[in-house]
């Protein structure tokens, strides 16, 4: 399992009240079916498939069969060529940090600037010490070593500012760009 592929998931929220409350406020705001951005890797250590990303108790780790207690993954994806791994590595003094619970209220604005025709609107009152899910995989992606394929979605990354990306925007982004490949969970744990 060494090799696995570390894996950019995105997911709904199926969990207690507030929870699914929150995911659903957020896929409606954004118009996707998703409200989460995470990571997906084995790990040695625990010897089971964790996830990484940031949620409301910060940039942690959970393993897998938690975080699906009240969630339910809706995509995988893997580079066609390249990792993700460099990027994680690049970031890696992130994890442990809080969740920027300012700046996703402020992506409420930042959606709506969009849907004005605003092509890049600014999140004013982002935490720079904090990050939220699809902020901190963005800036992951933009430190990855992916394939020259990847290069159209890191410029878009670059434009847009990974603190007004949403998780549903990010998966939209990744589907286009032809750099990598689409996983069920079923498949992504067989590798």
């Amino acid at each position: 399992m060494h090799d696995a592929p570390l894996y950019l998931g995105f997911s709904r929220s199926t969990g207690g009240f507030f929870s699914r409350a929150l995911g659903w406020a957020i896929r409606r705001f954004t118009g996707g079916a998703v409200n989460h951005a995470f990571f997906l890797y084995w790990s040695e250590v625990a010897g089971c498939w964790m996830t990484l990303g940031a949620n409301a108790n910060g940039l942690t780790e959970i393993p897998l069969d938690k975080f699906l207690a009240s969630r339910a993954i809706v995509d995988l994806w893997a580079p066609r060529i390249g990792t993700f791994k460099t990027g994680v590595r690049a970031l890696h003094d992130k994890i442990g940090i809080g969740y920027d619970f300012v700046g996703l209220i402020d992506m409420g604005p930042v959606e709506l600037l969009r849907r004005l025709g605003v092509a890049h609107p600014v999140n004013w009152i982002d935490d720079h010490h904090a990050l939220f899910c699809s902020e901190y995989c963005a800036m992951v992606i933009m430190r990855s070593a992916l394939s020259p394929a990847a290069n159209d979605l890191k410029i878009k990354i670059g434009q847009m500012r990974a603190n007004t990306i949403d998780p549903a925007a990010l998966d939209a982004m990744i589907a286009e760009s032809h750099a990598f490949t689409h996983y069920t969970l079923a498949e992504a744990v067989k590798r």
